[in-house]
Formats: C-alpha cells, structure tokens, sequence
C-alpha cells in the first residue's frame, strides 16, 4: 500500500500536460518548465540532400517540498523529426527532474525537384511516474525542394564597397525565365546578392527549400542567396518548379 501511495503522488507531480506551469494535487509541488523546440533545414546545393534537425533544450525548476522526493523522479527528452517515409521519433538519455537537457535528431535525404513531402517536427519531455508534462512544436507541414531559372533583368541596387578589398557587392535585380506552364514558380525571389569579383550573368539557377503548413498556403523560402548558381550566355525558358495555388 505504501508503494502505491507513492507512485500516485508522483503521478499527480508529472502530469503536466501541455502546460509552462502547474501545481501537483498530491504533493503540492509546483513544476515549472523551462524547454524550448527548434527545427531547421538547410539544401547541400551540390547533391540535392536536404539536412533536417530537431532539437530540444532546457530544465525544470520545481520548489521545496518534504512530501516530494524528488531524487526519484527521472526525466526524458524526445523528439519527432519526418520527412517523406524517413526519420521518426527517438529518446534521448533520462536525467534527473532539474537536469538541464540538450538532445537532437538530424535527417540528410535525397529530394526530387517539384516534389512535396510531408514533415513532422515537433518535441516532448516526459516523467518515469506521470508521463508527458511538456510538449513543443509538432503538426504537419509540407516541405518542397524548387527549382527556379530566373534571369538577371541588369540592374543593380544596394551596392556596398569594401573598404579592405575593393570588391563591390550589390544586389542583382532578376525576374523569373521559366515556361508559360510553370510560371511564376513556387521559388520567385526579386533580387541574389552578387560581387564584382564575375562578370555580370545573363542567368541564374536558384533552389530553395520551401514550407508550407497547408496546401492553401504558398511555399516559403529561406537563404535564397545561398543556393544561386551565375550562369552565363543564352538559355531557352525552363521547367521551374510550380505547386503553389
């Protein structure tokens, strides 16, 4: 009988569902926590794999109670991190209630231009007697990998000199080449950062990763600079990427 008595009054200090802050039933402690759920993406340009990462950090602080011990009380970081048929859920090591946890998961798949796949990131902390007491990001998205030639319409705007090397950075203005069919593109950036240092390209062959959290929505591309390839001499409009309404 004394096990069970326990094991409730833990339950009741864990089960904090989806909530910054909270107060136990059976042993009047006050568990605040202290997590946060990131998640990033970013395009290897040379072979198309695109780099996924879930994260969780943080801690809990819980106030001073003679009814609670506390030390047998262990903690565990999850993490949610899909793309496609790829990835999964996965724990982290448990620690004790006031640890400072850190934990992470990366993906590195092959995507096909034009395709969309859908993503699930999301984060969890959870206690060995009560369950989940902290949950963070989670739900669905829609990634794309896009592909835009768009071309360089020959003006520049906010140029900047470097007073140490003397190059000239600026950015180019450009507008979409694509085929009536796949225009204007999911991926349409008005302008790409470029140097003195080349010649001027007629062309550029841009990709991007792109997300969306419903198919209502347009794609939404970040780093578009990064991912800017100067192409030069003529080119016939191409097939650029178009799932947006």
């Amino acid at each position: 009988m004394k096990t069970r008595i326990l094991a409730l009054a833990f339950a009741a200090l864990c089960s904090l569902i989806f909530s910054s802050r909270a107060a136990a039933q059976g042993c009047y402690l006050i568990l605040t926590p202290h997590f946060s759920e990131y998640s990033t993406r970013t395009l290897d340009n040379s072979n198309d794999n695109v780099h996924q990462t879930e994260q969780l950090d943080g801690y809990a602080t819980f106030g001073p109670s003679a009814s609670c011990p506390m030390y047998l009380a262990v903690h565990t970081p999850s993490v949610r991190n899909v793309i496609g048929s790829y990835g999964g859920t996965s724990y982290g090591p448990g620690g004790c209630a006031s640890c400072y946890f850190s934990y992470s998961t990366a993906l590195d798949i092959i995507v096909l231009p034009g395709v969309t796949y859908i993503s699930e990131q999301g984060a969890t902390m959870g206690c060995n007697m009560g369950g989940t007491f902290w949950s963070g990001g989670g739900g669905l998205s829609y990634v794309e990998f896009a592909y835009t030639q768009s071309k360089f319409i020959d003006v520049k705007t906010n140029c900047v000199t470097s007073n140490r090397t003397g190059i000239t950075y600026c950015d180019y203005l450009i507008a979409p080449s694509c085929t009536p069919d796949t225009s204007p593109p999911d991926l349409n950036p008005s302008a790409v950062g470029g140097s003195s240092l080349f010649p001027d390209p007629q062309y550029y062959d841009i990709k991007g990763i792109g997300v969306r959290f419903s198919t209502t929505q347009p794609f939404v591309f970040l780093n578009v600079d990064t991912y800017a390839k100067e192409v030069y001499g003529p080119r016939l409009p191409a097939f650029c990427t178009k799932n947006n309404p």
